[in-house]
């Protein structure tokens, strides 16, 4: 009786940690969503940083090329002298178009130095990127 009783002690101790795991694992899993402005400033930062694996996080698929023919044509040197610039922003709005379509206007220093810009985003898969062709056009 005595074993039958701890079996199932230990059985309901192993059924916790189980249920308090799972429910860790599913809660970390949910991932928060990123803002437009989020992601503008994550998209000018790779890009004045040259971290290319963020521009293409940040970057409408089909806009992958534009992305790929600036890093065939940033040399190594550069990279390493824009891996250092500092960027620090100011302010960044964007104005919803509609649930899928935001036009945000970024301003930051970048070394020191005042700089802005103006970005399309979209959502793509459910996440806000940014449209580099429509940026493109609207200039």
């Amino acid at each position: 009786m005595r074993t039958k009783l701890k079996l199932m002690k230990q059985m309901r101790y192993l059924f916790v940690v189980l249920l308090v795991a799972l429910s860790l694992i599913s809660c970390k899993s949910v991932e928060k969503a990123e803002t437009p402005e989020e992601v503008t400033k994550a998209f000018v930062t790779a890009f004045i940083t040259a971290d290319f694996n963020n521009m293409y996080k940040y970057t409408r698929s089909n806009n992958k090329e534009i992305i790929q023919q600036l890093e065939k044509t940033t040399d190594d040197a550069q990279r390493e002298r824009m891996k250092n610039v500092k960027v620090e922003f100011q302010d960044v709005t964007c104005k919803m178009e509609n649930d899928s379509l935001a036009e945000c206007s970024c301003h930051f220093t970048k070394d020191g130095a005042k700089r802005n810009g103006d970005f399309c985003l979209c959502k793509e898969d459910g996440k806000w990127v940014v449209d580099l062709i429509a940026h493109v056009k609207n200039q």
